[in-house]
């Protein structure tokens, strides 16, 4: 089912631009997420890319989608094109497509503010929108009143970074963690062979009543980035018996996880939580860096 209220149905394009985006459902809210340029030599070997916002910006509600001409061509200080933008399923036929004629003048941009709902990519029919976590974009071109023989196909792909770890924390002694213990544990990279995470535990509150505290702090920290953890308590085959999950965006700052667990309760429940007086805490933890290749 194609969400569109354009008339054009075949769309006549002189250029057609094809743009895949890896793990695009990790995207961060609130910064561009830009196509590699391309340069329409037929329309005076103009350069373009295209733009998404596609989380929380704006009204928060729908993704962004716009045709950017890019500063440093060689051409008309204005050129008029007619171009149509969609998003496409698996099989490359389009979902949602709208079609506009605007003129650009150098460094501008075109396009649609209410392109599509985001719960509608990312939720409702995130199965059709997001075939294996790739969205596919598609651009087509063509000047006003323009004769088509032949279209020019290009495409490029982009990939959102992301850093997925699912480990298990044995903390042992906890009935003698008292407020003021730290405990700490190193998670390996999934693209590096080395530490890219740590997790500390500490105590917080007052004395019988301390809550577990969880901080998160990873190599990512410096610039913009979207961590996702569930942490779980399990026995020792492996069943969850109380979790929490939580998303937060980061940059430069340590991450103390949503508290659920109080060690009163752990330690009252000893035989359904805790085996031998060991802890068992699952982690699952996702980290997203924005676009790291084109």
């Amino acid at each position: 089912m194609t969400d569109d209220n354009t008339i054009d149905d075949d769309f006549e394009a002189e250029f057609v631009f094809t743009w895949e985006i890896e793990n695009f459902s990790h995207c961060l809210p609130w910064l561009w997420v830009r196509s590699p340029t391309f340069t329409v030599e037929s329309m005076n070997a103009t350069k373009w890319c295209l733009h998404l916002w596609p989380k929380e910006y704006t009204n928060g509600i729908h993704v962004e989608y716009y045709l950017y001409r890019e500063s440093n061509d060689n051409g008309p200080e204005a050129i008029e094109v007619e171009f149509e933008l969609s998003f496409l399923d698996a099989d490359g036929s389009p979902l949602t497509r709208k079609i506009t004629t605007s003129s650009f003048e150098k460094d501008d941009f075109k396009g649609f503010a209410e392109f599509v709902k985001q719960d509608t990519v990312f939720k409702n029919r995130s199965t059709e929108y997001l075939p294996d976590d790739v969205l596919t974009a598609r651009c087509k071109l063509r000047k006003p009143g323009a004769q088509i023989c032949r279209a020019v196909n290009s495409s490029a792909s982009s990939s959102i970074g992301v850093e997925s770890s699912t480990f298990e924390w044995v903390v042992e002694n906890f009935s003698s963690f008292k407020l003021g213990d730290r405990r700490m544990m190193l998670v390996q990279n999934t693209l590096k062979d080395k530490p890219s995470s740590t997790l500390t535990l500490s105590l917080t509150g007052e004395p019988g009543e301390e809550e577990l505290q969880i901080e998160v702090t990873h190599e990512h920290m410096n610039k913009p980035n979207l961590t996702s953890c569930e942490i779980a308590v399990v026995d020792t085959s492996g069943n969850v018996l109380i979790s929490k999950k939580d998303s937060k965006y980061l940059e430069g700052t340590v991450w103390k996880f949503p508290y659920f667990l109080k060690k009163k309760n752990l330690l009252n429940a000893e035989s359904k939580y805790m085996q031998n007086d060991y802890l068992i805490l699952r982690c699952d933890l996702t980290i997203s860096v924005g676009v790291v290749f084109e």
